[in-house]
């Protein structure tokens, strides 16, 4: 959408994975970790949610699962 943008390291990390929907799960979780980052879940559906982190790293870190 914005070719003329390029990237560039910001300092975090963001990790996410889609997981079966816990029972109980209604709204988006949130949990700081002070400096380190924090960890989330959310409900995307019935069945669905997304799990996250967001981490600290280095500026220069390049980080591919």
């Amino acid at each position: 959408m914005h070719p003329h943008i390029v990237p560039q390291p910001c300092g975090q990390a963001v990790w996410c994975a889609a997981v079966p929907r816990p029972s109980g799960c209604d709204t988006t979780e949130l949990h700081l970790g002070g400096p380190l980052g924090a960890v989330g879940i959310c409900p995307i559906s019935n069945d669905a949610a997304y799990v996250y982190i967001v981490e600290s790293t280095s500026s220069d870190a390049r980080l591919r699962a």
